[in-house]
């Protein structure tokens, strides 16, 4: 009996390591040499080796809803392309694009890095849990998540660094909003995303699991030798 109780409170001094969460940082290359459309949608290899989708949008001034744009990949990194002759990075040039990054688990804290295409570009970061886009009958002024990262831009390539009050799934990167018309190149914003850095949530339940059997097994074993004793007579 004693050694059964000393079974049990070992597996309670384990149980809490059972599934907690860690923040582990892992980063993702978006750049490459040459030049190429990815389409509309294209997923990156992390440093962990966990993927991230990224997906590029577009909206026109006076339309009511998003459309899908292509991303294009440089030794810059990565900028979206939304109508004919459009340029290859990330502008707002009458027309407003951005990137959206489905991470591969829930993120709190993180940095971008963000490469120029001209001098004092300005960048907006903002995150959420649905991958809502920005609520296009507000007037762009629904982001429908929380800024996380804002200002202009002053040398290339230049590291952004943002956190959020809470964990998030999806990561959105586009040019100034606030100054966002459609009307001429003076709000074009241009650049691109190289890099991207999270400290991602892991559930480490692999590595508990085996804890978790061997004291569930140790409990039936002790359980089945104390069932099949011999049973001792007194005369």
């Amino acid at each position: 009996m004693n050694g059964l109780r000393s079974l049990f409170a070992l597996f309670v001094l384990l149980l809490p390591g059972v599934g907690a969460a860690s923040a582990a940082p892992v980063t993702w290359d978006l750049t490459a040499p040459g030049f190429s459309f990815l389409g509309t949608s294209e997923t990156f290899t992390g440093s962990d080796g966990s993927g991230v989708t990224v997906e590029a949008f577009s909206l026109r001034p006076g339309e009511a809803s998003w459309d899908l744009a292509l991303i294009n990949q440089t030794a810059n990194g990565l900028g979206v392309s939304s109508q004919f002759f459009d340029s290859t990075q990330i502008d707002n040039y009458r027309t407003y694009e951005l990137l959206r990054f489905e991470l591969p688990a829930a993120s709190d804290a993180g940095s971008m890095l963000l490469t120029l295409g001209f001098t004092n570009d300005d960048y907006l970061i903002w995150a959420n849990d649905t991958g809502a886009l920005p609520d296009v009958a507000l007037n762009l002024g629904g982001l429908n998540g929380d800024v996380l990262a804002s200002g202009g831009l002053t040398t290339s390539p230049e590291t952004v660094f943002f956190a959020g009050d809470t964990a998030f799934n999806y990561l959105f990167v586009g040019g100034d909003l606030a100054t966002f018309c459609g009307c001429g190149i003076w709000e074009a914003d241009d650049f691109k995303v190289a890099g991207l850095s999270a400290a991602v949530s892991v559930v480490p339940l692999p590595a508990a699991m085996p804890l978790f059997a061997a004291a569930i097994g140790l409990f039936g074993l002790v359980g089945m030798r104390r069932k099949y004793a011999p049973k001792v007579i007194e005369a």
